[in-house]
């Protein structure tokens, strides 16, 4: 298996060139089956493209080759659709079928600013007062990379690299990540997809429970009776017991765990202001198939509180997939790419998925427009993983997956505009997961 660094160096265009005689065929092919031979030639040659001048950021041990460039592929594939989308609706427009929609024209703005945010929160987050930078990460920017030469393959494949250029440096007209983002984004999420397809899910026996953990922290906001606004980062623990037989009874049980991080206002501000701080009891729910509030085993599953039949009906192709969580998501939240990984995040946070459509859904995201790596080793409760984030309407949103082991490990919020007296990079919300097997309900996992 070739390393990141025997793609540099000397006789790196040699090795490179192998490396093009090994793969261009079978990803040709692949393309091919996918968007039809007429459109598979371009890509393959953006592909390798792609992947000389991002070379450097390889890292054999996330994944081989072969997925590296085959990550690559469909990203560049997606957006070849998108792009033919976007032609159809320009077309349209210019003959009179079709009127611009303002909040198209409002979301490509978003996108374009979305790296420029990202800049601009690392530079809030080294300005916050120590006591808040403790709760904050500093994000990474990827920064342009300078030319390289392409090496010389063949004079097909030479000449295929000289259109791929023009294709490549118009990626970045709607404001998508650069290649060395877009790269490292499907490298790791589609090495955590292979972890996940090499992983057996353990069978819950009978008469025993899945055990379900999550550590959220919420924003809550309190109105003293002299009308000063006190915001505070507030924490909790939901824990789900799950039946060996989901069509049993289950139970819920939410803590409050008394941790309060003040973001405007001060414990002892709210407590002059008469702000009530006590800590609310321990609540219990219990209902056969996890219907809490509707009738048991007879509601419409979605996303965020999926059963075994709405997960069955779930393809399995990413980009399948991916059209699915588009489609379902469509018109939530204030931006309909943070939408889709929102969607994502609910369901990997269910505890519920399959090994293999957690590995679907991994594929699924690396398709999503403007996904970013915001840190590489974000850490959640002890526990780390890579984190990949969108910015828009004021905050970055991000899931953090530990690609080595497809473990999802939750998910964060921050801020990259003022809200409410808060400033940019202030942590507003996060949540981290984790999973075990119970002998009872109630009782803590084993081991």
């Amino acid at each position: 298996m070739l390393t990141g660094s025997e793609l540099t160096g000397t006789g790196a265009a040699d090795r490179f060139a192998a490396v093009f005689d090994e793969h261009a065929g079978g990803l040709w092919r692949y393309l091919a089956r996918q968007a039809g031979a007429a459109v598979a030639e371009d890509p393959v040659a953006e592909t390798f493209l792609v992947a000389w001048e991002a070379r450097d950021d390889y890292v054999a041990e996330l994944g081989s080759i072969r997925s590296w460039l085959y990550g690559i592929a469909v990203n560049l594939l997606h957006r070849h659709h998108r792009g033919q989308a976007r032609q159809q609706r320009i077309s349209q427009r210019l003959s009179g079928l079709r009127q611009p929609d303002d909040r198209e024209h409002d979301r490509a703005a978003e996108r374009v600013d979305a790296r420029t945010r990202l800049a601009g929160l690392a530079a809030a987050i080294a300005d916050l007062p120590d006591g808040d930078r403790d709760e904050t990460v500093t994000p990474v920017v990827v920064a342009p990379r300078r030319q390289r030469w392409w090496p010389r393959l063949s004079a097909a494949a030479a000449a295929a690299a000289v259109v791929a250029v023009l294709a490549a440096t118009a990626l970045h007209r709607d404001g998508s990540p650069p290649a060395g983002a877009m790269v490292e984004v499907a490298q790791t999420l589609n090495a955590a997809a292979d972890a996940e397809i090499r992983t057996v899910d353990v069978t819950v026996p009978p008469g025993q429970f899945r055990y379900i953990a999550t550590h959220a922290f919420y924003l809550e906001n309190y109105q003293a009776a002299d009308g000063r606004l006190h915001i505070a980062r507030t924490g909790s623990r939901a824990e789900i017991w799950v039946p060996a037989d989901r069509k049993a009874e289950w139970l819920r049980r939410e803590t409050d765990t008394g941790e309060r991080v003040w973001l405007v206002g001060t414990a002892e501000s709210s407590r002059e202001a008469g702000i009530d701080q006590s800590v609310r009891p321990p609540t219990e729910l219990r209902a056969r198939c996890g219907d809490w509030y509707e009738d048991p085993c007879d509601r419409d599953a979605d996303w965020q509180s999926p059963n075994d039949a709405f997960l069955a009906d779930l393809p399995r192709d990413p980009r399948e997939l991916f059209d699915r969580l588009r489609d379902d998501s469509d018109g939530k939240g204030n931006d309909k790419d943070q939408a889709v990984l929102g969607a994502a995040a609910d369901a990997l946070r269910s505890g519920l998925l399959p090994a293999d459509l957690r590995a679907a859904l991994y594929r699924a995201l690396a398709l999503l427009p403007g996904l970013l790596i915001t840190e590489r080793t974000a850490t959640l409760d002890g526990r780390a993983g890579t984190a990949y984030g969108i910015a828009a309407a004021g905050t970055v949103r991000e899931v953090v997956i530990d690609p080595a082991t497809g473990d999802f490990i939750g998910e964060r919020e921050r801020l990259v505009a003022p809200m409410d007296g808060m400033r940019p990079g202030t942590l507003i919300a996060s949540t981290s997961v984790t999973y075990g097997i119970s002998p009872a309900a109630g009782a803590p996992p084993a081991g």
